[in-house]
């Protein structure tokens, strides 16, 4: 099965598979397998980012298709041993799953990772401000596009102690008047480290930055 995943997608016609084809994709499964839970779980994130963006879809169906299916409904999946708790670690590591959620037959009692989606409807912080704070701060990729709302994934702990950091901060172009100093005095605090940014500024950007400070 997972074999036929890698090779051709989670919409791969398994039920037509010759003994031939069965043979081959069951060396490519294989292959992983033997390699172990860690390269296992490498696999499935791959596939996730893969599936997610050529269905434009984000959920563990749409990355791992009639795998998941399989896992999920079929009677013959109850004898797949640790397959089933490695998918299901895979999808928990990967997807914005929030306790309560139920996958593959077993209910999740701790969130791992948020999307840009997820802790915005967690917060009720906008979520392009949000993904402009995530690019910024390293947490999703600077080229990342608006897939990023629900593609790419960050720790669950990291997002919302950076989203406490922003909410009990003040935005740099603001902080001329709650210090009663100019703009340019602001710029100078902001450069010398007296007062912080809660994400990284380039030197010639601080004047354009929308980014949250602290006291330094």
């Amino acid at each position: 099965m997972l074999g036929a995943l890698i090779e051709a997608g989670p919409n791969a016609q398994v039920i037509t598979y010759t003994e031939e084809e069965w043979a081959r994709v069951g060396d490519i499964g294989f292959e992983v397998c033997s390699s172990g839970p860690d390269e296992m779980l490498d696999v499935f994130r791959r596939l996730r980012v893969a599936g997610g963006r050529t269905s434009g879809r984000a959920g563990p169906q749409a990355a791992y298709g009639f795998v998941f299916n399989w896992l999920n409904y079929a009677s013959s999946a109850q004898d797949s041993g640790p397959f089933r708790d490695i998918l299901r670690d895979a999808i928990v590591d990967n997807f914005a799953i929030g306790p309560g959620e139920v996958i593959l037959g077993q209910e999740i009692t701790q969130r791992r990772v948020h999307s840009v989606n997820s802790l915005s409807n967690a917060t009720g912080i906008n979520r392009w401000r949000l993904y402009r704070v995530m690019r910024k701060s390293g947490m999703i990729p600077e080229t990342a596009d608006d897939a990023a709302f629900n593609q790419w994934v960050f720790p669950a702990e990291e997002g919302e102690r950076l989203v406490t950091r922003i909410t009990n901060s003040v935005h740099l172009n603001k902080v001329q008047h709650v210090l009663g100093c100019s703009k340019t005095q602001a710029e100078v605090l902001a450069r010398h480290g007296l007062i912080t940014s809660i994400t990284p500024i380039a030197d010639d950007q601080i004047s354009q930055t929308l980014g949250s400070v602290q006291p330094g």
